[in-house]
């Protein structure tokens, strides 16, 4: 059994893992003015291995999931950092049980920005386990030390043959004049044929459409103001 992430499941059981082969590096070639190629930028990708810290080594040890980015261009390199949260929200990327979800925690970039998470993370369950679900994004100057920008996410009725919700709300933070702002964002799960009783779930994921408006509560699982009556399960 691989502990890796599954990149496809099913309700009952069946299980995908991903292949062996991951992306190690990219090159960016150009034209020099002889009409050759040249490589002028290079991206190179490592990962963190699955088995360091004494994991049982043949559950694999390709996992998909980068440490760091380096960009180097004309003798510069610059790296960008990933660390990830257990199921547990611990800060690292040790898996222990199959179908286990951890979840990218915190990206760090050269310029001194940071990028961290929080998230809900469900029971793993071969066949069945829910991703995490987002909770806050926020966005940090390391430089600065400006006031930090979070986003707060809320998810709504989670459709398990489609594995999606049906509605994602995003708080804003303020843009400077003290509001809150809300994104409602709502997406297509399983339809009806016409005429029919069978369900198909082909446009399932699609956006179906946004709503922007000030919640009653600064809550990301807030109503918008003047539709309490037509979301009745948000109340």
């Amino acid at each position: 059994m691989r502990y890796d992430r599954s990149d496809d499941f099913y309700q009952w059981g069946g299980m995908h893992l991903f292949a062996i082969y991951k992306l190690l590096g990219v090159d960016v070639v150009a034209l020099n003015d002889s009409g050759a190629e040249q490589v002028v930028r290079q991206y190179n990708v490592n990962y963190y291995d699955q088995c360091a810290g004494g994991c049982d080594s043949s559950k694999g040890s390709t996992l998909l999931l980068p440490s760091q980015i380096v960009e180097t261009a004309g003798g510069v390199s610059e790296t960008t950092s990933f660390s990830y949260r257990d199921r547990n929200g611990v800060q690292n990327k040790l898996l222990t049980q199959a179908a286990d979800y951890g979840y990218l925690g915190q990206m760090d970039n050269p310029y001194g920005g940071r990028s961290s998470f929080t998230a809900e993370v469900f029971n793993a369950h071969p066949g069945a386990s829910r991703p995490p679900r987002v909770q806050t994004y926020t966005m940090t100057d390391l430089v600065t030390n400006q006031p930090d920008w979070t986003w707060e996410y809320a998810a709504f009725t989670w459709e398990v043959d489609t594995h999606g919700y049906a509605q994602v709300n995003v708080l804003w933070p303020s843009l400077g004049d003290g509001v809150r702002r809300l994104e409602q964002h709502f997406f297509i799960q399983k339809v009806y044929l016409p005429g029919t009783t069978t369900q198909i779930d082909h446009l399932a994921g699609r956006e179906l459409r946004i709503t922007a408006c000030l919640p009653v509560s600064t809550s990301a699982s807030s109503r918008r103001r003047g539709d309490q009556e037509r979301h009745p399960q948000l109340l």
